[in-house]
């Protein structure tokens, strides 16, 4: 630290009192409480990535575990966070309202927004590709080639173009309608499209078969709820979807 100079030294210390406090040290650059950390901190991402900062400051940032990158951070993080998720769903298609995660719904809509607008980097798409990532959301899963990884569909408005399984669309959070694609769209559904330019909004695919789900705390208040895998799902299965953003386990 003596190699250090003494503005430095003193940020340094002050970054390091933030972290004590917050558990990071991801200061904001408008930073009310210290502008003048906010700033220093800026600028030495910047030098960093200009190759003109000190290997004794970066030796002393890095013990502190400071952040270089914290838009890359971020994705990493969101990243992981949507991997876990498609491995206890099955899928990426993450639901508006999502209890453990609420941002996580947002971000995987936003990397389809950036990629549409050419922002996302051909490494984001191959790690993201690597989950079977769905591009285009509402596409006909059986469909294949470039139109399936196109742009997000428009909703189709004849039958014969109708999704080919139940699903539950979520109209806003907390909010679920169920449709298979087959005969007159609920009228809920048929007012989002008219509002979204024919557009679906997000979906929480159903079962394909004979499902039981598991409501309740196992062992103590549990209940088992059987469906078909067509028609309209039980209310307390759907009581559920709302409160959660998801399927209660299955028994």
């Amino acid at each position: 630290m003596h190699t250090l100079s003494p503005t430095d030294r003193e940020m340094v210390q002050a970054l390091k009192a933030f972290k004590h406090r917050h558990g990071h040290c991801r200061v904001p650059t408008a930073y009310a409480e210290n502008p003048r950390l906010g700033r220093w901190v800026a600028s030495r991402r910047y030098r960093r990535k200009v190759g003109d900062l000190a290997p004794e400051l970066i030796a002393a940032l890095d013990a502190l575990g400071f952040v270089w990158r914290p838009n890359e951070a971020d994705w990493n993080r969101m990243y992981t966070a949507l991997k876990a998720f498609k491995q206890h769903y099955g899928h990426c298609n993450v639901p508006e309202h999502l209890d453990e995660n609420p941002q996580l719904a947002n971000w995987v809509q936003s990397q389809r927004h950036r990629r549409r607008q050419g922002k996302l980097s051909a490494r984001r798409i191959l790690k993201l590709d690597a989950l079977e990532f769905t591009w285009a959301v509402y596409r006909d899963r059986k469909r294949t080639g470039r139109a399936a990884h196109g742009d997000a569909a428009r909703a189709p408005r004849s039958q014969d173009a109708a999704p080919p399984e139940e699903r539950l669309y979520a109209l806003r959070s907390g909010v679920y309608v169920q449709y298979d694609g087959n005969g007159q769209c609920p009228p809920a559904l048929a007012a989002y499209l008219e509002q979204h330019n024919g557009r679906f909004p997000p979906y929480i695919p159903l079962p394909q078969e004979h499902t039981v789900f598991r409501l309740g705390v196992r062992h103590v208040r549990e209940k088992h709820v059987s469906w078909p895998g067509k028609g309209p799902l039980p209310q307390d299965v759907l009581n559920y979807v709302s409160r959660s953003g998801t399927l209660p386990p299955q028994a």
